[in-house]
């Protein structure tokens, strides 16, 4: 593989990894130094990022093996090769060549130099690698070439002139009978196209939409094996502004126009398509109707997975035509789009055959043709709101503004960030950026009042809110960073009056010249973390334009906030709402059950919201074995994480039924992707631990309850607990008194030329009795953990010992056997169960008295303290009942002759069945006096009690 340092390169060697690739020869210019030496090497540094990423290979199980010379140096490259091959190494099966560089200069300025550089290494490494490789059984020679070769723009002579030697180069081995493919990609959504912030310009300026990365890779493992030596693979979602860049479009270019403008018309996703496909199956002959949905839906899903109608084999899965986790969404949302009913992601990627999802849509669309009625005539009836100045709340914001008059001056729905910018800022051109986006996104104006007895959400005018941003400069030269960090919690912290206060804030503190943190707060009522960063990616694109001095251009909006309110509102009236209402009302238990944590302070009669975090990080080895167990059983990284979050809670209650709440985006529709507002829905995901599930049963379970949660998303939490009727209890939270949050943000990137550093800070949210909240961090490919408690039930010591516990519950469940029963995995660390076994039990001590029996060292101190406190234990009112020595003796001493009066003496058996209690202190006790030995036994039901 060449061109493995950039971040395509990356992405394709996990990629390979991930399908079972085990021998990788990267090929590079720069040599990394000797492995004993690694330790030595900054880890920020540029040859600290490549030993960063060996050693994540190396995680993954790969055997990375280091090539480091110049590809188009043929000296070089025959040297390493004569030895490889001398070594006896295993033959090479494959090439991938991503070397290569785009250094725009248009022909009257450009030089050898700028053209060599590169011309070059696409053309001679590639030449050379056919060369000194034709005789290795080469399964694939992949070229990654460019759109280049063929649409090219002013500027890259060099660059379309090394992609078309690239697609000959392919040409003339399949001519040959030799392996080959040439890939003419158009933009990718990673390496500098994203670091220059250029995928929205190539959207709305060129008319294409960018590949991600993981869209990239579904697509090369569909096209690798075709028999095809060149293929263009890029996406044109304007052809009007596409055209616009030619005067006269090639013909290339005018023909697939025109091909798209066929290929589209099928399938366009407009409401208008909808009503007419529905109108045309309800005026369809029953017999025919079948017949008319199979071709649709074989357009759709062509469409989705880019192919034509004719590859969708109805016997297949999707799975085996290129269906992955992102396409599955896109798929659900375009079959909802088009024909008006939405699959489950369970079905979709369960690989389910199309004949059979196809029968599942015939179902639902037959339903509403026998009730004669459809989601239009429902949603024709909704109360649609239009002035942006004043209207209703979402139901998400209902619960948000609740709680709010409870706790007025809480902040424990203040959200946000901070990160650390190392570079020169203009704190004025920053706060002109804020007071752009203000006027840009208008829940960002929004403040909360009484409107005729019910909350309402008024957008003052963008001049207005501009003119009072919240904004403030604080120097912070030479202070301590503890105090620097003291300082931004402070500021984070500050109680928002949701009806007068502006509800964002912005902070710059200058640490010097070239280095600053920037902190954003804002209460969640109009904000989730998707916003929060949008809003930072804006922020810098806005503040960047200002610098050089031009007009801030950002894509445009598709929606506004209250398009959602109106969509939600849509979307209750009709049929899809009361079906998932009937999921969530069949998958919880009837009884719901409340989380029975142990706590370390009584329980307080009102829930509060006081809170704390303690954070925890996963090793490196640890992370690396959460992906590789996800990819074993076919699940996601989420399943794995939320699975040992379970056992851990199951540890702790011992309770079987458990339900964690995780929250979704609830941006389930495009148009709301980059709105900004307060999304989030909350999922209360119930799993049943019944019945010793082995590992492989737990993952299967645990995949099935997020699926098919993730499949009813959409209806609001907050109206799910009123339509449960659970009867109030103030000390808890409804439903779930445990959240699992995994983030998804990056913790650290690049762009404009600086570095982002985000800045941990303390989540004080308490209102769940218990939240895990996850994130990867790309710098060190660990995950990161934080405990978020309520502290007036948890001390921080207990938390640090559970994020232990869950620590080596997901190093056990990483590590064990399909067949190993999931719960007998292992809670403690060694030197805890020995402190527990053989400290704690005693078992180590010898006693102060060692031929005394326990019961007359208890009347010895009855006798000399009988007002001695001897037996303490917490009661369900939250007070503790406490025992003398002096009770405890007399209380024993009396059961005992209670029993001697039933016949017990020397060498009878008693059993003994009490909870763990003050009572099974005295009994015990009174046994020892009656008839020593004790035998102890648990029946599984009581057959008889104490008499009064």
């Amino acid at each position: 593989m060449t061109g493995v340092i950039g971040a395509l390169g990356r992405i394709l060697c996990r990629r390979l990894v991930a399908r079972g690739a085990r021998r990788l020869i990267l090929v590079g210019r720069t040599a990394l130094p000797d492995r004993d030496n690694w330790h030595a090497v900054a880890p920020d540094s540029a040859t600290g990022d490549r030993i960063r990423f060996v050693k994540e290979l190396e995680a993954l199980g790969a055997q990375p093996l280091l090539a480091p010379l110049d590809i188009g140096d043929e000296t070089a490259l025959t040297a390493w090769l004569a030895d490889y091959r001398r070594r006896q190494s295993p033959p090479i099966r494959g090439v991938f060549h991503l070397a290569g560089q785009v250094r725009d200069t248009l022909l009257p300025e450009m030089d050898r130099a700028a053209f060599d550089a590169v011309y070059t290494p696409k053309v001679l490494g590639a030449y050379l690698l056919h060369r000194h490789l034709a005789d290795e059984p080469l399964d694939h020679f992949v070229l990654f070439s460019s759109i280049a070769s063929l649409l090219t723009t002013a500027g890259q002579t060099n660059y379309a002139a090394g992609n078309a030697f690239l697609d000959a180069l392919a040409h003339h081995r399949r001519a040959r009978g030799l392996p080959a493919l040439s890939i003419d990609w158009g933009p990718w959504a990673t390496g500098m196209i994203e670091e220059l912030g250029l995928v929205e310009h190539y959207r709305t300026r060129r008319g294409m939409s960018s590949l991600s990365p993981e869209a990239g890779m579904a697509v090369l493992e569909r096209v690798i094996g075709q028999d095809r030596s060149q293929l263009l693979v890029a996406t044109v979602v304007d052809w009007p502004v596409f055209l616009a860049w030619y005067p006269q479009p090639p013909p290339l270019v005018a023909d697939l126009a025109a091909a798209a403008d066929e290929t589209d018309a099928p399938v366009p996703g407009h409401d208008s398509a909808l009503e007419a496909f529905r109108a045309a199956f309800r005026a369809t002959d029953p017999a025919a109707r079948e017949a008319l949905l199979t071709d649709r839906f074989t357009q759709v899903v062509a469409h989705v997975l880019r192919m034509r109608p004719e590859q969708v084999d109805p016997g297949a899965g999707l799975g085996a035509l290129g269906l992955v986790s992102l396409l599955a969404m896109e798929l659900r949302s375009r079959v909802q789009a088009d024909l008006g009913v939405t699959l489950p992601v369970v079905a979709l990627l369960g690989n389910t055959p199309v004949g059979d999802l196809i029968g599942l849509v015939h179902e639902e669309l037959t339903k509403a043709v026998a009730a004669g009625t459809d989601e239009t005539g429902a949603a024709a009836a909704v109360e649609l709101f239009h002035d942006e100045r004043l209207h209703p709340l979402t139901q998400n914001q209902k619960a948000l503004w609740f709680l709010k008059q409870l706790n007025p001056d809480g902040f424990a729905y203040n959200i946000g960030g901070a990160v650390e910018i190392r570079t020169a800022l203009d704190p004025e051109l920053v706060f002109a950026a804020f007071r752009v986006l203000i006027a840009r996104h208008p829940s960002l104006r929004a403040n909360f009042t009484h409107e005729q007895g019910r909350p309402a959400q008024k957008t003052a005018p963008a001049e207005e809110a501009a003119a009072r941003a919240d904004v403030a400069l604080f120097d912070v030269q030479e202070w301590p960073w503890d105090d620097i960090h003291a300082l931004i919690v402070s500021e984070y912290r500050k109680p928002y009056d949701l009806a007068h206060d502006p509800l964002i804030r912005l902070r710059l503190f200058r640490r010097g010249p070239d280095r600053w943190v920037l902190m954003k707060a804002v209460h969640h009522i109009i904000s989730d973390a998707i916003s929060t960063f949008t809003f930072i990616e804006e922020l810098l694109a806005v503040h960047e334009a200002l610098c050089l001095g031009r007009t801030p251009e950002l894509p445009e909006i598709p929606a506004r906030y209250l398009d959602f309110l109106n969509w939600q509102n849509q979307f209750l009236a009709g049929h899809d709402a009361r079906r998932m209402l009937d999921y969530w009302k069949a998958h919880l238990p009837a009884d719901i059950p409340a989380l029975g944590l142990p706590t370390d302070r009584p329980r307080p009669p009102v829930q509060t919201h006081n809170g704390a975090s303690e954070f925890f990080v996963l090793d490196a080895d640890l992370t690396a074995r959460v992906h590789a167990l996800a990819r074993e059983h076919d699940v996601t990284v989420f399943m794995v994480l939320i699975s040992a979050y379970y056992l851990l809670l199951h540890h702790y209650s011992g309770q079987d039924d458990i339900i964690v709440g995780s929250p979704v985006t609830g941006r389930t529709q495009e148009q709301f992707a980059k709105v900004y507002g307060y999304f989030v829905n909350p999922l209360p995901l119930h799993l049943d631990l019944a019945g010793q599930p082995t590992v492989a049963e737990l993952l299967g379970r645990v995949r099935d309850v997020v699926l098919g949660g993730l499949d009813h998303q959409e209806y609001p939490f907050v109206l799910l607990v009123e339509e449960l009727g659970l009867k109030h209890d103030p000390s808890r939270s409804a439903v779930f008194q445990a959240m699992f949050i995994l983030l998804t943000h990056k913790v650290a990137t690049e762009k404009y030329g600086y570095r982002l550093e985000y800045i941990e800070l303390p989540e004080e949210e308490g209102q769940f009795d218990l939240t895990l909240s996850v994130y990867e961090d790309e710098a060190d490919h660990r995950f990161h953990c934080v405990f978020k408690y309520n502290t007036d039930l948890f001390l921080a010591e207990t938390m640090r010992r559970m994020g232990s516990h869950y620590v080596n519950l997901l190093d056990a469940l990483t590590r064990a056997a399909p067949a190993e029963p999931a719960r007998r995995l292992e809670l403690l660390g060694a030197s805890e169960r020995e402190r527990l076994v053989e400290g704690w039990s005693g078992a180590g001590r010898r006693a102060a008295v060692p031929d005394v029996p326990v019961h007359r060292l208890v009347s010895r101190i009855a006798a000399e303290r009988p007002g001695s406190v001897a037996v303490c234990a917490p009661a369900e009112d939250g007070h503790a009942a406490r025992m003398t020595y002096g009770e405890l003796d007399a209380r024993s001493r009396a059961r005992a002759r209670w029993l001697r009066g039933l016949g017990v003496g020397d060498g009878a058996v008693v059993a003994v069945c009490l909870e763990k209690s003050p009572e099974l202190i005295v009994t015990l006790l009174a046994v020892l006096r009656a008839a020593p030995p004790i035998c102890r036994w648990t029946p599984a039901t009581r057959t008889t009690g104490w008499r009064p």
